[in-house]
């Protein structure tokens, strides 16, 4: 199963990362943060409320395993590479709990897909394009129909 994890930076930008979204699939993470990032409407997750004119940073992250194990695994391989180091060491010892602590350490094992959901600030997306729906193939087969329809009827041939 694939696994869709958002995290944000809230206020300044030096701020670190929260996860505002864990362990979700596809169309949950459409309906409780794309979505509504679009539209520039505030998102009310996990008992929170996040403004989205507070966000300034996100980072969305497809993993193939959930958070928690993500996070394990993470942690686990940090854990064995420092072990490794100590023993190879020649007197320096790294003592460390390792990573997979920090929200955005899910970047070891996960991949960013942020600019697959998201291409241009909150409120970009808020509504339907016209201009695309317009152009679109069909719609201009129905309308040339029918203004060739209307035609035809006000020159008495149709």
């Amino acid at each position: 199963m694939v696994y869709f994890h958002v995290l944000v930076k809230l206020g300044a930008a030096s701020s670190p990362y929260e996860k505002v979204v864990t362990d979700v699939s596809e169309s949950e993470l459409r309906h409780t943060f794309v979505t509504k990032y679009k539209k520039g409407t505030d998102i009310f997750i996990g008992g929170r409320l996040i403004k989205v004119s507070d966000i300034n940073s996100v980072l969305i992250v497809r993993t193939e395993e959930s958070d928690e194990i993500t996070r394990e695994r993470i942690n686990s391989d940090s854990l064995d590479r420092i072990s490794k180091m100590n023993r190879e060491s020649d007197g320096v010892v790294f003592i460390s709990a390792g990573s997979g602590y920090d929200p955005e350490d899910i970047l070891e094992l996960g991949e960013n897909v942020t600019s697959e959901y998201i291409t241009e600030p909150p409120g970009s997306g808020g509504g339907f394009n016209w201009g695309e729906i317009a152009n679109h193939p069909w719609v201009i087969t129905i309308l040339g129909g029918l203004v060739l329809a209307a035609i035809l009827a006000l020159l008495g041939l149709g």
